[in-house]
């Protein structure tokens, strides 16, 4: 058996100062008979320290340009099948696993060589370490909905392992594990081939669909801790392009949702994106939604014209920013609501209903909608959303220019959506497969 860790980053000089550089260093003096140095595949800036340079047996650096965390792993596969490796380990490369989840993903593939299995980590809060964020996940055939496996569960500071927490050994069926820390089988990868060029999101819950459709499952094994910062990206959003037209390609390949169904969810994720003056991202949804109506030949062209576009995008619909105190973003995280709370607030937030008592309270109470999201109302027509992990606060306004244009445009896209999306689901089904081969990514990546 031989392993191959596998990161990608932007910055090898972070990477150099990183635990995760440690940890894997003292892994490979124990275990070098079992592992491939780890391979790191830089889409950044060129290292100006020689860390990785002076530890040539432990790390072995690829650069190429940025073609997203899809383009980074797959690079790094790639790299792995050539020197021969039986399982590869995918990893963000700000996290940072305990001390012993190397250990135990490789011990487990030394007593289980032979089974086609996958491992998913638990991933933890760097900002609250006892705290699950994830631990697997589900994807809502239906709808739209990640459900992440025991996330807020805390892990009882009075056992000595964390495989002894019972809940860690109940509802392990999941359909994907994140590639913050993700191990398989390279036969597995043979069988349903590399990732597709999804550049980022949903790549990782996309390949875990299709490798449980093929009958492999992905195991949340306990005791594959990895602690994660919150991301601080929710207020950029330059990435929803992605994330909108990824989940409708992983939709027509591994669901059999009518379209009309689809159509509808759209149309709600529309509705409340214009009842909250969000028309970044009504904006967003639309390119994400005509982007994937073109079919998997999309695909094959370089995602660096996506990636500006989408920032493009972001640019066109300046908003903002202000910075809140810890103690109050710690209050905002702490109140939340029911449902239908919650749908009343919005009614209330955008002055459609009773605005003579919204103008009487001055602000009504906070409500979430995500982990790590929380809105806040100032005065009438706006209102605030807010980062936990950044203490910073994106302002909304409402923009009735804005709010005519993008509700044409959502209205325009779920029509169009409702007559392309039978004859288009047909094309992404049959032609994926060539998007998934050694052949395609090598001369996808240029090499």
């Amino acid at each position: 058996m031989l392993l191959s860790v596998i990161t990608c980053t932007i910055n090898l000089d972070a990477l150099s100062k990183n635990k995760l550089s440690q940890i894997f260093s003292h892994f490979h003096q124990e275990y070098s008979n079992f592992l491939t140095p780890l391979l790191i595949v830089n889409q950044g800036k060129l290292a100006t320290t020689d860390f990785f340079q002076q530890s040539q047996d432990k790390f072995t650096v690829f650069n190429q340009n940025n073609f997203g965390g899809t383009g980074g792993f797959t690079r790094g596969i790639l790299e792995a099948r050539k020197i021969g490796a039986t399982h590869i380990l995918l990893m963000d490369d700000d996290a940072v696993p305990d001390e012993n989840s190397f250990e135990k993903t490789l011990k487990y593939y030394l007593e289980n060589e032979e089974r086609m299995e996958a491992l998913g980590g638990t991933r933890f809060s760097s900002e609250d370490p006892e705290k699950i964020h994830e631990a697997g996940a589900w994807v809502k055939p239906e709808n739209f909905t990640i459900v992440k496996r025991l996330a807020g569960h805390k892990i009882s500071t009075k056992r000595e392992k964390i495989e002894d927490d019972l809940a860690l050994h109940q509802n392990m069926n999941i359909d994907y594990g994140a590639w913050w820390f993700f191990a398989c089988p390279m036969r597995a990868v043979e069988k349903v081939g590399l990732p597709l060029p999804l550049f980022i999101h949903r790549d990782d819950s996309e390949y875990g669909l299709r490798l449980k459709k093929a009958g492999i499952p992905t195991i949340p094994l306990p005791g594959l801790r990895i602690w994660h910062p919150e991301s601080g990206n929710a207020l950029k959003q330059w990435y929803a392009f992605f994330s909108r037209r990824n989940a409708l390609i992983e939709k027509a390949l591994h669901t059999n949702v009518s379209t009309p169904r689809l159509a509808f969810e759209l149309a709600i994720k529309y509705f409340y994106y214009l009842l909250g003056f969000q028309y970044d991202n009504v904006d967003f949804l639309a390119k994400g939604i005509l982007a994937y109506l073109k079919g998997p030949e999309a695909l094959e062209k370089n995602p660096r014209t996506d990636f500006e576009n989408s920032r493009m995008l972001m640019g066109k619909w300046p908003i903002t920013l202000s910075s809140f105190d810890s103690e109050t973003m710690k209050e905002m995280s702490e109140k939340t609501n029911p449902l239908w709370k919650e749908i009343m607030f919005v009614f209330l937030l955008n002055g459609l209903l009773f605005p003579a008592k919204r103008e009487k309270d001055g602000k009504f109470p906070i409500f979430t909608h995500a982990d790590n999201i929380c809105f806040l109302v100032y005065r009438h027509s706006v209102y605030g959303v807010g980062s936990k992990s950044i203490n910073m606060v994106k302002i909304y306004r409402r923009k009735p220019k804005a709010l005519f244009k993008m509700t044409a445009n959502a209205c325009w896209t779920v029509l169009f959506f409702l007559v392309r999306n039978p004859i288009i689901k047909k094309r992404w089904r049959k032609n994926f497969p060539k998007l998934t081969t050694p052949a395609f990514w090598e001369n996808y990546l240029g090499l």
